[in-house]
């Protein structure tokens, strides 16, 4: 466990993650999503919204700043889930490129084993019913990527990573289909990186969220160290 003062609170991190890792975290998660090259497919900015460019760039200067703030952490969690797969399948020639499809069928192996290691997967998957082959399937839903999926190609899905492990989506919610990795176009193999790694940090915001109920709850019953 790695404590930050955060405006005179502790805040406990579920993984030790040093300045430095942080600082990489961000930068994996940023370059993902650079090279997904997906402009107009996310929402309009908001109070809420990521904007990467700028995180990365005043990372350096304002990292006890940007720890404070739940997006670093999201971007740190998402990168500690990825790194190992992105490094495996770094480059190790100038000219040669990122295997993208090579790397979304590890991931769905990759990211189940790491969230049922952080209790995610028990917290957070789900049931549902494929009504055409009759039978449920269990896993996280991306919510992230459905909405970016339906913005951009204007179909309805709804993707999961299953306990398989797999990565499914149903078609207009009845039902379920494997993606076959190797049939995607650029464009949807670039939405799917994108879409997952922001589901990543979505997961996690929602996880701090609960986790300061939690804590909250345990307060009022006199129950917290």
């Amino acid at each position: 466990m790695s404590d930050y003062d955060q405006q005179n609170q502790s805040v406990k991190t579920q993984f030790n993650i040093g300045r430095d890792q942080v600082i990489h975290n961000l930068v994996l998660v940023g370059q993902l999503l650079d090279f997904a090259k997906v402009e107009g497919l996310l929402p309009k900015p908001s109070a809420t919204s990521m904007d990467f460019t700028k995180i990365l760039q005043s990372v350096e200067k304002n990292i006890d700043k940007q720890i404070e703030n739940n997006l670093g952490f999201a971007a740190a969690f998402a990168g500690q889930i990825l790194q190992n797969i992105v490094k495996k399948f770094d480059p190790k020639e100038s000219l040669a490129i990122v295997p993208i499809k090579s790397i979304l069928k590890e991931l769905p192996s990759q990211i189940k084993y790491s969230l049922q290691h952080l209790n995610y997967w028990e917290a957070y998957a789900v049931k549902k019913m494929d009504y055409f082959k009759g039978y449920q399937r269990t896993g996280i839903v991306l919510d992230s990527l459905n909405t970016i999926w339906n913005k951009r190609f204007g179909q309805v899905r709804t993707f999961m990573i299953t306990d398989y492990p797999e990565l499914i989506y149903f078609a207009w919610n009845t039902r379920s289909k494997i993606v076959e990795i190797e049939e995607l176009t650029i464009a949807e193999s670039q939405v799917i990186t994108l879409g997952i790694a922001i589901d990543l940090m979505r997961l996690y915001m929602i996880a701090e969220n609960d986790m300061r109920t939690w804590r909250g709850i345990m307060k009022s019953f006199g129950l917290n160290k």
